[in-house]
């Protein structure tokens, strides 16, 4: 079995959707290699990174659906969750990796729901995460570039290297500059943003490219596989990099996935109208009390605190 059908059989698995004679086959190459000295064709540390990184992605997606579908499925999603790791962790160990005396070291770094993180790359060059993001990169950048990988939302302040390209490798968008900038918006299954700040970067998706100017936006569409490019308020989308929650035109229910986000809570709701509001809110370093007493009074609900880190919305809900 090459490397690519491994993969194919492990996504399949993990949507749910392998029939009888593919979980099978996962079942017979677990145990051959077991028992077998037999290699695969040999894997390089890019392909083994591209699984794993596959496979986190669906286990935080996981995770954060069952954050707001808590309570009788909670334990059932996180033992499927814990089940997918098991399972992957053995299969990513059982893979042979291409040695080379120059392989790459890679540094994970997950940020929780409720929390925000700062750090600095090899290089110097500055990230703030939001919460629930992930970047990858190497433990030090080569020669020629530099590169990480993102899932979630980071703001990037990018030391100039005219030599080494920087780019980030967020799903299948590649935003590459030389020293700028910029933010990157790209959460699991959704469209991915990238807002430039300062100079200028290249955003690519397969054949298409666009190039961005200070204010300006790239958005790539995961439906239409369309790549588009904008000029926007940078305030909008940098403001949570400064403590600053923004709203412009948005649902109830997007409202509350940002703040399940932001403070780490899971939020529940018994109203029909999630989806009919167009609230239009800004929260500068507000408590999650302060925000929820505004929030009901303008999208005419009430709320209670079922724990301090669960919380029912409940109402008729923008009536007007």
């Amino acid at each position: 079995m090459s490397n690519s059908e491994l993969q194919k059989l492990i996504d399949k698995y993990l949507a749910g959707t392998a029939t009888s004679q593919e979980k099978e086959q996962l079942d017979e190459f677990y145990t051959s290699r077991k028992s077998q000295a037999s290699p695969l064709s040999p894997m390089n540390s890019e392909e083994l990174f591209k699984i794993k990184d596959n496979i986190r992605s669906k286990v935080w997606e996981t995770v954060r659906k069952d954050k707001q579908q808590r309570r009788l499925q909670t334990m059932k999603v996180w033992f499927a969750a814990a089940a997918t790791i098991v399972l992957i962790a053995t299969f990513v160990f059982l893979l042979p990796q291409q040695e080379s005396p120059a392989q790459i070291n890679w540094i994970t770094r997950q940020v929780p729901f409720g929390e925000k993180l700062n750090l600095t790359l090899p290089d110097g060059s500055q990230v703030k995460l939001n919460a629930g993001s992930e970047i990858s990169f190497p433990e030090k950048f080569s020669d020629g570039k530099r590169e990480v990988r993102l899932t979630g939302e980071a703001f990037f302040e990018v030391v100039h290297n005219p030599k080494k390209p920087f780019t980030v490798a967020a799903g299948e968008v590649m935003t590459t500059v030389l020293g700028t900038s910029f933010n990157v918006k790209a959460e699991a299954h959704e469209n991915v943003w990238i807002t430039l700040a300062s100079g200028k970067v290249a955003v690519s998706q397969g054949e298409d490219s666009v190039e961005l100017s200070p204010g300006e936006q790239a958005v790539f569409d995961i439906r239409n596989r369309t790549l588009v490019s904008a000029s926007v308020d940078l305030n909008t989308y940098l403001a949570w990099t400064k403590g600053i929650m923004e709203f412009e035109g948005a649902s109830l229910r997007s409202v509350t996935a940002e703040l399940e986000k932001w403070f780490g809570v899971s939020i529940s709701y018994n109203t029909s109208q999630m989806d009919s509001c167009s609230l239009r809110m800004t929260f500068n370093n507000k408590s999650l009390q302060e925000i929820m007493d505004q929030l009901a009074l303008v999208a005419e609900v009430e709320y209670e605190f079922i724990h301090t880190d669960e919380i029912k919305i409940f109402g008729a809900g923008c009536s007007n």
